[in-house]
């Protein structure tokens, strides 16, 4: 079924080919980790460049960040590596825009955990991509899936704009939301996704997970009448070290030890309808955590799938394991790299 993945090219073998100066569009873990990889295939960034506003005569990495008008007198050819995410529109629209004038990837490069996902990593999952591929319940599901991996392999961001979808459509079309549900969100951040749920329906009980102090200070401020606990979510009661940044991508993994905690224990019976999971990279071991009310209360499950490589065809067939009854769609929501790429299980 997915025979048309080892016709892509692999943005890796695309650059050693190419024999063209690469040029990072900027700083920070992604461009670490793509420098890593290139590294490993004996390649090397020639120049790093940031969005003039940012520019102000810094280095970074032993190298000088450059404006891209600069970037653009000093050669006349180049590959362009894009090594930050981006959401908002008219960034979006730029990189869309360079696309078309100049060669432009947008590598795939793990949130959490090693390795590149390439052809050699395809091939190793195959009979897992197959399984969860056969697991998609519309044929949009199969559309983003076919499309999420002809991204990876390649970088090409025009694959991850032929597979967009929006809240609208997640939250009407297909969770399709009530008055009184019992709402679990696990990676809630300062309430954000709170807040979006609170567009699209209402809840006679919250119950937030955050475990970074500092996001879990802003949900209290931002949020009301919200069960709200300091503690990552889990397979089981525990602690773990974790990596505290303040921001979105704090993870299990660092200095700091906190509380972590299955969502089964924190019902302790109680009845679930609805279960948002964005836990960098937990997601696996968050879902075993939910397994009681997950076969027991069947609530609709909505599930980030980027954060690792194997994510794409895990998590799917481990939400399959815990209840086959569930359909499972697969919905990305506008974003470079292919982040907020999301299961929806019904």
């Amino acid at each position: 079924m997915l025979d048309f993945v080892e016709k892509e090219i692999s943005v890796w073998d695309r650059l050693q080919s190419a024999n063209l100066p690469i040029m990072l569009y900027g700083m920070g873990d992604g461009a670490e980790k793509i420098i890593g990889e290139l590294s490993k295939r004996n390649l090397m960034v020639q120049e790093i460049f940031a969005s003039d506003e940012f520019v102000r005569g810094h280095s970074w990495n032993g190298y000088k960040v450059r404006k891209f008008s600069e970037i653009c007198e000093m050669y006349k050819d180049f590959i362009i590596l894009v090594a930050f995410g981006v959401h908002d529109t008219p960034t979006m629209n730029r990189l869309y825009e360079m696309s078309k004038n100049y060669e432009l990837y947008a590598p795939d490069v793990p949130v959490v955990g090693e390795g590149a996902f390439d052809l050699e990593y395809f091939n190793a999952y195959r009979e897992e991509f197959e399984k969860a591929y056969a697991l998609m319940a519309d044929d949009l599901s199969k559309r983003v899936f076919e499309y999420s991996l002809r991204y990876k392999i390649t970088g090409k961001i025009e694959y991850l704009k032929e597979m967009e979808s929006t809240p609208d459509e997640v939250y009407n079309n297909l969770l399709k939301l009530g008055r009184d549900e019992v709402y679990a969100d696990l990676g809630a951040y300062d309430g954000d996704t709170i807040r979006e749920f609170l567009q699209y329906a209402a809840a006679n009980r919250i119950i937030a997970l955050e475990p970074d102090a500092k996001n879990f200070k802003k949900l209290l401020k931002k949020t009301e009448g919200v069960e709200a606990y300091n503690a990552g979510a889990w397979s089981e009661d525990t602690k773990l070290p974790f990596a505290t940044r303040g921001g979105r991508n704090s993870k299990v993994g660092g200095e700091t030890l906190i509380d972590m905690r299955s969502l089964d224990s924190v019902l302790s019976g109680d009845i679930v309808t609805y279960i948002k999971l964005d836990v960098e990279g937990a997601e696996y071991e968050a879902l075993l955590g939910a397994k009681e009310a997950i076969a027991q209360n069947k609530p609709c499950i909505f599930c980030a799938v980027y954060h690792r490589n194997e994510d794409l065809f895990k998590i799917p067939i481990l939400i399959h394991q815990l209840n086959p009854e569930y359909k499972l769609y697969l919905r990305h929501y506008p974003y470079i790299p292919a982040w907020e790429t999301n299961i929806v299980a019904i």
